[in-house]
């Protein structure tokens, strides 16, 4: 269910039961695998020749890109989520249970940590500032913004919304893109953060929590069934009815928005929403695709990993 990462030769996935593979990109075959001890519950990541990756046992660990052999394990709390991210010489982790730690790359040895208590959304950086949503039932979202220098966490400032949970989020000119579930059972709505006014303001109302993406000019959102883009004031470009329910993020390549249904990828062009192309998959589609210059990667539901081209 993690979705696929991509390096130059090749593709990087795990399985469900606990294995972890290198698939060479030209022609699929197995580059190495391992058979891990605990579930893999955070997004891949490679910083140079190392993938690293989180499981449900709060272990940080790093392999050899080539052949797979571990090379170290960073022991922390609770389910370690992505994605990670890294900044200069640091990589910024959290887990299940609302903690952020930064992490030094070239000791492995941890900087800093925040504790949120609360549920934590995927971190952005902004500049200099580490930007954490997090959200709380009973409280609302906030988002928490640090000033982060030399792996160390400054004093947050945070604003507060009146939505009580956002999806993961997206950032575009100094502006965060997510969707949120209003209070009181009410619609979920599309809303822009403004990092710099401190400021944010609902756009859309839609039937289901947004999946988001952007081409730095155009911002691509979806409804339940519905894909739609508008540009960088708001204004809606255009919209197309799939009239099947979207199940990931868009995936943005080419001038042109890729967008999974459950057995299905459809091609839009960015520019003006026609319809290129569209791929009938005889699997069930689980992961967001990943895209390279020549191929679009997926896994299934079945254990297959895809590419297309």
């Amino acid at each position: 269910m993690i979705s696929p990462i991509v390096d130059n030769q090749n593709v990087y996935v795990t399985s469900n039961d606990n294995k972890l593979f290198s698939i060479d990109k030209s022609n699929g075959d197995t580059h190495w695998s391992r058979h891990l001890e605990y579930p893999i519950t955070s997004q891949l990541f490679i910083f140079g020749e190392t993938l690293i990756a989180g499981n449900n046992n709060g272990e940080i660990l790093l392999f050899n890109i080539n052949n797979g052999k571990k090379k170290k394990t960073i022991q922390k709390e609770g389910s370690i989520f992505g994605p990670f991210i890294n900044s200069g010489d640091y990589l910024i982790a959290g887990n299940n249970e609302g903690i952020i730690y930064s992490i030094n790359i070239k000791t492995l040895k941890e900087k800093s940590q925040i504790q949120l208590n609360r549920q934590i959304g995927p971190p952005l950086f902004f500049k200099s500032k580490l930007i954490i949503p997090s959200s709380s039932i009973c409280c609302g979202a906030i988002i928490n913004i640090y000033d982060f220098i030399d792996g160390t966490f400054g004093e947050p400032v945070q604003f507060q919304t009146d939505l009580n949970y956002l999806s993961l989020p997206i950032l575009v000119d100094g502006k965060m893109y997510t969707s949120g579930l209003g209070n009181r059972g009410s619609l979920t709505k599309l809303t822009v953060f403004d990092l710099e006014q401190k400021n944010y303001q609902e756009l859309f109302e839609i039937e289901t929590t947004s999946h988001l993406a952007s081409d730095g000019e155009a911002i691509i959102f979806t409804d339940k069934k519905s894909i739609y883009a508008m540009d960088n004031n708001h204004d809606l470009l255009w919209g197309y009815d799939l009239g099947e329910f979207i199940t990931r993020y868009a995936s943005l390549s080419h001038n042109s928005a890729y967008i999974p249904t459950q057995k299905s990828i459809h091609g839009f062009s960015i520019k003006n929403g026609d319809l290129k192309w569209t791929h009938e998959s005889p699997y069930v589609i689980s992961t967001a695709l990943i895209l390279d210059k020549k191929a679009i990667y997926y896994g299934t539901k079945e254990g297959r990993l895809i590419a297309l081209e």
